[in-house]
């Protein structure tokens, strides 16, 4: 079989989709779950552990801005004189007094000149009351504010501005967040304080994962609340998951490699027996019902070829028992010979029943004689003769019918043909008229006919009987034909007892130097006809001039010369006879144009018209006239062999005087066909 790029085919196609559906699908599938999942859970931790950094930079900041107040606190000797540089040891970049009665001092550092916040009465309030209080200011770079109350003049407010160091950790240390971690400290409405590593994103970004933790400083401060924002790419927080990538993607590629081959492998194997059933479906469908689908497969394409070639095989001998039973009823349409009709009859049933002896047997024309069988199997074909008694007719028929029988060898004209007692036989007998004409039988060994089988016999032997009736016909018609043809000769001869048989005698001549020749049957039948009628124009003769003793006159010879044109008129209208009106025409041309009617020269006188002149003037010769008696065969011969290139044609004469001189009796009258009969032998005869 060609091997072709099976995905080709829509089946090849659909099987791999099915295959990819089946196998790649529910892994891709899974694949995406669990990769989905394992994100999930990846970032979840991610978050959680985001969140707990958060949590823990919450809890740091509380501490130190408690840290940072109790230091601040601790700070009291700031005011004295020799307090001057301790503001740095109390992680405060500067140091102011805030009054009671509004008025603002200055301690340590750069303070600015003006208080930077609004010290409101609660707050004044607050600080009074032994709490802190935290703020944050805005601008490019925030500042978180401390206020505390001052231990040596608890009427003033000490406020001071966090060392950043002290609040968020040294540049190079994050005590925040762990190393290497993102993330920011927003102050109320969200307005940045401190950013750690990469900070914050500006806007929302999914490609990182955050967690953020509120740092409560209402209680203890009187502030808002801060938030501290962890922020992580989220390619760290999905690191664990490369690997499984990799895993998958390797996995994913071996699979369809997997599935490929599996597929190529298992497709080829299927679509190999579907492509034989496909060209076995299309030979059959072509007319190749010969044609046998071969699978190697043992599944279910193995039933489906098996099943497919018993339906071609059926399909085989359906058809071709009707193309032989319609050749059969052509041949009957032809009219064949009852011997052609049966041996057509015994092909059909040898092409049907293959290793089977096949008999087709029929009676003859005429009650009381022998019966005439046709057997034969593939290698042989052999006749047999019979005289069935009465008894044995009426048992054949009796046996003959839908039915699968034993016992053929019983039959008295069959024991000698080896067939055995206990073969299988189909008989059908072949009727006409209610009237036993013949009988057909197929017989085998090994196993009995079914009804599908004998059905088929009965339908042979149904078409055979109507073949042989019309065979039958055929011949009583050719038969009576023929009969009518003789006497019409008889008739025409009979003008003239000197020419008595004439007709009848040229034409068994005719006939027989037309088989030396090899005519075929054809032309054997145009002579035939032509011999039969070549001389009915004499029926226009009267017969005094046929009979006259002595030489005729000028008129008299005209009037001989027109019977060659007054049988063609006869004839022409008869389109039956069109065949042989140049043979009834021309019998008495001359290949040198010194013959009648016509003058004809040469190869314009037909073939066949050339030899009934022979056998005409051979027999005229050699029968008794009244102007003269009959020569012997030897001299017409030399007659005829003298006129040779000028009136006759050579190899006709050649012919003709071949079969008469090697006749070993001498009586050449022996060589001719049964056509002339005793009472037609030569007579006194006439022109």
């Amino acid at each position: 079989m060609k091997r072709e790029f099976f995905l080709r085919s829509r089946v090849a196609r659909r099987v791999v989709g099915l295959f990819l559906f089946g196998a790649v699908g529910p892994v891709a599938i899974l694949a995406a779950l669990s990769y989905r999942h394992l994100s999930r859970n990846l970032e979840e931790q991610a978050r959680g552990r985001l969140s707990r950094d958060a949590k823990s930079a919450t809890i740091i900041l509380l501490d130190r801005l408690a840290s940072a107040t109790e230091e601040l606190r601790g700070a009291a000797p700031l005011v004295l004189p020799d307090g001057a540089g301790s503001h740095r040891r109390a992680g405060a970049r500067w140091i102011a007094v805030w009054g009671p009665g509004g008025e603002w001092r200055p301690l340590r550092g750069p303070a600015p000149g003006t208080i930077p916040l609004a010290l409101t009465s609660p707050v004044a309030d607050r600080v009074a009351g032994g709490q802190a209080w935290v703020t944050t200011t805005g601008g490019g770079s925030p500042t978180v504010l401390l206020a505390t109350r001052l231990e040596s003049d608890t009427a003033a407010v000490l406020v001071a501005e966090i060392e950043p160091g002290r609040l968020w950790g040294a540049p190079d240390v994050n005590p925040l967040l762990p190393t290497g971690a993102s993330g920011c400290v927003l102050g109320p409405g969200e307005v940045p304080l401190h950013s750690i590593g990469d900070g914050c994103p500006t806007s929302t970004d999914f490609e990182t994962v955050s967690a953020t933790a509120t740092v409560f400083l209402g209680y203890e401060f009187g502030a808002p609340s801060w938030q501290v924002r962890v922020v992580e790419p989220r390619q760290v927080s999905l690191a664990p998951m490369a690997g499984f990538q990799v895993s998958f993607f390797w996995v994913m590629t071996l699979t369809l490699a997997v599935v490929f081959i599996l597929a190529n492998v298992q497709i080829r194997r299927s679509m190999e027996p579907l492509d034989a059933l496909t060209e076995g479906t299309r030979r059959v469908a072509a007319g190749d019902l010969g044609h046998r689908v071969a699978v190697r497969a043992d599944d279910e394409f193995k039933l489906v070829a098996a099943s497919f070639n018993g339906m071609a095989a059926s399909l085989d001998q359906q058809i071709g028992l009707l193309t032989s039973l319609q050749t059969l009823n052509q041949a009957a349409l032809v009219s064949p010979t009852a011997e052609g009709v049966l041996t057509r009859s015994q092909d059909v049933l040898r092409r049907t029943f293959a290793g089977a002896v096949c008999i087709a047997a029929r009676s003859p024309a005429r009650s009381g004689q022998l019966w005439q069988a046709q057997l034969g199997d593939t290698a042989t074909e052999w006749r047999a003769s019979f005289r069935p008694a009465q008894a044995e007719l009426d048992r054949m028929r009796g046996l003959a019918g839908p039915e699968s029988r034993r016992g053929l060898a019983a039959l008295d004209h069959f024991g000698a043909l080896a067939i055995g007692a206990e073969w299988h036989v189909a008989l059908a007998s072949l009727t006409s008229q209610d009237e036993l004409v013949g009988f057909l039988a197929v017989a085998r060994p090994d196993r009995p006919f079914g009804p599908e089988e004998l059905g088929r016999v009965n339908s042979v032997a149904g078409q055979t009987a109507v073949a042989l009736a019309n065979a039958r016909l055929v011949e009583r018609l050719d038969e009576l034909g023929w009969g009518a043809l003789k006497a019409l000769a008889r008739t025409i001869d009979a003008n003239s007892h000197w020419t008595a048989g004439h007709s009848e005698r040229v034409t068994a001549i005719a006939i027989r130097i037309g088989r030396a020749m090899s005519f075929s049957e054809t032309e054997i039948d145009l002579l035939h006809r032509g011999g039969l009628l070549h001389d009915i124009g004499k029926i226009g003769v009267p017969a005094a001039v046929l009979d006259k003793p002595t030489s005729l006159t000028v008129e008299e010879w005209k009037i001989i010369q027109r019977h060659p044109v007054i049988g063609a008129e006869i004839l022409a209208p008869l389109p039956i006879f069109a065949g042989i009106v140049p043979l009834v025409r021309w019998h008495h041309e001359a290949l040198n144009g010194s013959g009648y009617p016509d003058r004809l020269v040469g190869d314009r006188i037909p073939f066949n018209v050339r030899v009934l002149t022979v056998a005409d003037v051979f027999d005229a010769l050699t029968s008794e006239r009244p102007y003269r008696p009959a020569w012997d065969a030897e001299a017409a011969l030399r007659t005829l062999e003298e006129g040779i290139g000028s009136r006759f044609d050579g190899d006709v004469v050649r012919t003709w005087a071949g079969i008469v001189r090697e006749c070993s009796s001498g009586d050449w009258t022996a060589e001719l066909p049964s056509l002339v009969t005793p009472e037609a032998n030569p007579a006194p005869g006439g022109r």
